[in-house]
């Protein structure tokens, strides 16, 4: 086979064809990813993070049971999105050090519901410190939710609102395994108290393992998540009720970061 112009202009058509299909395929991975992260929405897994989301970077996850989140980082210290464990579309501003030592912080304001019948606000604050080799991270904050529920019984009965209060304290601990060239793995223990003002409580214990791979495919780093919760914990013989699986992924995509 000769080599000339002509072939060569087809070839050049034919790898431009195979871009745009990749391209697309791209697009459409992240579309399901994010159409997944919807189906979970619900239960709250992965606690809040004290660190706000690079400017121009786009964080996608989902993981069970339940737990859902797109994420996007603007002017370096907001960060706005969609999330479960922020309490629904959510705002937060943050710096991920304070006067040169290695503390983040963090504020959010999420909120889910219809105006109508139901509504729930999240007031989120999360500190975390990072140790002087970067090889573990030490997390605590609290999450006062407010809970707005009206019932319609009739149209000549008036309606009837319930409002519920309660703090979640919530810590946790990461700490790095192994760190080699293009993957990372860690270790996370979590626990939050969900303590509500009449005394009641929500306790949940997590224990998961984060395997972390860099300059995946066209993602700046995919994160594969694994372990157990033990929501609620019982006392033999109905413990083994209380525990629950956790799997998912997480992405980080760089739009237009540097």
């Amino acid at each position: 086979m000769k080599w000339n112009f002509i072939n060569i202009f087809k070839l050049k058509e034919h790898w431009n064809l195979v871009k745009q299909v990749i391209n697309v395929k791209k697009w459409g991975l992240l579309l399901f990813i994010v159409l997944i992260n919807m189906i979970y929405f619900g239960f709250q897994t992965i606690l809040p993070d004290s660190q706000v989301v690079d400017e121009g970077v786009l964080w996608v996850e989902g993981i069970t049971p339940s737990v859902a989140s797109v994420r996007y980082g603007l002017f370096g210290f907001l960060e706005v999105g969609a999330a479960t464990n922020n309490g629904g579309v959510y705002l937060k501003a943050g710096t991920d050090s304070l006067f040169n030592v290695p503390v983040s912080l963090s504020v959010s304001y999420g909120y889910q519901g219809d105006l109508n019948s139901y509504g729930e606000a999240h007031l989120i604050g999360v500190t975390g410190y990072t140790g002087n080799k970067r090889d573990y991270k030490l997390s605590l904050g609290a999450d006062y939710v407010q809970k707005m529920e009206t019932q319609y019984v009739g149209e000549e009965v008036e309606p009837k609102t319930t409002v519920d209060h309660f703090i979640n304290i919530f810590g946790g601990l990461s700490y790095i395994l192994s760190s080699e060239e293009n993957t990372t793995k860690l270790i996370n223990i979590e626990a939050t108290t969900g303590l509500k003002l009449n005394g009641e409580d929500n306790m949940a214990i997590y224990l998961y393992g984060t395997q972390i791979f860099d300059k995946f495919w066209f993602f700046d780093t995919v994160s594969l998540v694994g372990g157990v919760a033990m929501v609620e914990p019982l006392f033999p013989p109905d413990l083994l009720k209380s525990f629950k699986i956790i799997f998912g992924i997480s992405s980080r995509i760089n739009l237009f970061g540097n």
